[in-house]
């Protein structure tokens, strides 16, 4: 598989783990899966027009992260954002510029750029002790983070 393939399939892979894992609240309270269609169809076009590179650049260099990002973030999710993809194992594709945009914004919303990966799931066992962090969004969604 090429270079610019593997960036593809990984693109259509952060779309579908953020449909099945990541939750955000609507302007009337209600909770959904985060289906990000329009990503998805923006993807697919620049799939169908060979401009996969060229659609990752134009998302990444837009002066305001886009709604999904926010989604991402209030979900702590960020590793599924397209600026981890191109901080991450797919940097060698985009111009220094670019990637370093992406680790700024990823930076500015502290996520630690290059970290592909999501934090390991918390270790328990009998008599363990943890630390339970709850932020409330603008719209009063409660989100747990375990420590």
């Amino acid at each position: 598989m090429s270079p610019k393939e593997s960036l593809t399939e990984a693109l259509f892979a952060i779309y579908a783990t953020a449909g099945k894992e990541v939750e955000y609240t609507t302007e009337k309270g209600e909770r959904r899966s985060y289906w990000a269609n329009r990503f998805r169809q923006a993807l697919q076009r620049a799939t169908d027009e060979d401009d996969v590179v060229g659609f990752v650049e134009r998302l990444v260099s837009q002066p305001e992260p886009s709604r999904g990002f926010g989604y991402l973030k209030e979900a702590g999710r960020l590793d599924l954002t397209v600026e981890a993809l191109v901080a991450g194992k797919f940097r060698d594709q985009f111009s220094e510029e670019v990637v370093r945009t992406a680790e700024a914004r990823l930076r500015e919303n502290g996520y630690e750029a290059g970290s592909a990966e999501p934090e390991p799931a918390l270790q328990l066992t009998p008599g363990s002790t943890f630390v339970v962090k709850v932020e409330v969004d603008h719209a009063g969604a409660l989100t747990l983070h375990l420590a």
